[in-house]
């Protein structure tokens, strides 16, 4: 998810002092760190990281700089609202995403599909949607995407980072759903009524494209 920065530095400055950072990686090959308490969730937010750059190259994306992770252990505020498995902070250039084990529990309620965190590569695949958020707003100069278009790429991400074996079995729930049939179908509305189906919808869509290069070029209004 994307939102506007509303946070302060002194909210960004004392998360950090409180443990949310207990370990630190710079990212090779990129300006981007990974605070967490658990060595495995930092080496694991570097390998999404890794995920993302290659979805970023095949649609014309570029890797957002110095940009911090962070793997935070509690869906409240300052840092992540109920529900919210992640966000990222365009005023302070930081991804908020729920550190593993949090994630788990937090969603082990939910029913099967994208909102159950079972694995580790799951996990991953909401760090990579919210770096392509992170790339679609350092990506935009004189016009920005609509959110749901931000909602669509970020999905499409998140989609495509996962082993195939498990997209698979993640989108059995989905069976039935249909991609979107034209542009003016993805809207914002959909997106706040099922965040899942929009993403599944959005993954068809982009499963059918032609030349995907080019429809993220034209909705994300990128440069040639």
């Amino acid at each position: 998810m994307i939102r506007p920065g509303i946070l302060l530095g002194l909210f960004f400055l004392a998360g950090l002092a409180t443990g949310i950072s207990a370990k630190e990686l710079p990212c090779k090959g990129n300006s981007i760190v990974v605070h967490g308490a658990e060595p495995q969730d930092v080496q694991d937010g570097c390998e999404a990281v890794k995920s993302a750059a290659n979805f970023f190259e095949s649609s014309g994306l570029a890797m957002p700089k110095n940009v911090r992770i962070l793997l935070v252990d509690g869906q409240s505020t300052p840092f992540l609202e109920v529900h919210e498995m992640g966000s990222y902070d365009s005023r302070q250039n930081a991804i908020r995403v729920l550190a593993y084990q949090p994630a788990v529990k937090a969603t082990e309620m939910n029913e099967p599909g994208l909102g159950r965190i079972t694995t580790r590569a799951h996990w991953r695949s909401y760090i990579n949607h919210e770096l392509t958020h992170a790339a679609i707003h350092t990506g935009c100069s004189k016009a920005c995407p609509s959110r749901a278009i931000h909602e669509y790429v970020a999905a499409v991400a998140q989609i495509v980072s996962l082993p195939e074996k498990q997209r698979t079995e993640l989108l059995k729930p989905y069976r039935d759903l249909e991609p979107f049939d034209r542009l003016s179908e993805i809207t914002e509305t959909y997106y706040a009524i099922n965040p899942h189906y929009f993403a599944v919808k959005s993954y068809r869509h982009y499963q059918q494209l032609s030349d995907p290069r080019a429809f993220f070029r034209s909705v994300l209004h990128l440069a040639d």
